[in-house]
């Protein structure tokens, strides 16, 4: 049963998780959880460089107030539990915090439940979801 707890901080879903590059450098990260975010994910350049990703290609990303950046993509994989599951990074070298985005979901079939009160949010097995705050 896949339950990944995370919390807010400063209003900004994030969670922490292992990253790890195609040369076996690996660093755990605290994700910003971004459900406006299409991608899987978002990574500043300096921690693309620190996991040694080797970009494949470049694009432009357009953001909601119409603005774009220039990006480069390239694998990075993403471990929690016991499993691991490898996607395309955006690479930009102005992006501030790393982001997890809407397609590292569709590609683990997690899904994301809060809880304002308790001020937590979970990436859960949508099959086996149990509320950690919920009384007996």
């Amino acid at each position: 049963m896949t339950q990944i707890i995370g919390s807010f901080d400063q209003g900004l879903p994030k969670i922490a998780l292992p990253l790890r590059g195609p040369t076996g450098v690996r660093t755990r990260e605290a994700l910003v959880v971004d459900t406006g975010f299409d991608g899987f994910l978002f990574l500043p350049l300096s921690l693309a460089r620190h996991l040694r990703l080797a970009p494949s290609a470049s694009t432009d990303i357009r953001f909601a107030d119409h603005s774009t950046l220039s990006a480069v993509t390239a694998d990075c994989t993403v471990e929690f539990d016991d499993r691991e599951v490898t996607g395309p990074a955006l690479i930009a070298q102005r992006a501030s915090s790393p982001c997890l985005g809407n397609g590292f979901f569709r590609r683990t079939n997690l899904v994301l439940v809060t809880n304002a009160r308790a001020g937590i949010f979970i990436m859960a097995d949508p099959t086996s979801y149990e509320d950690p705050t919920a009384s007996a």
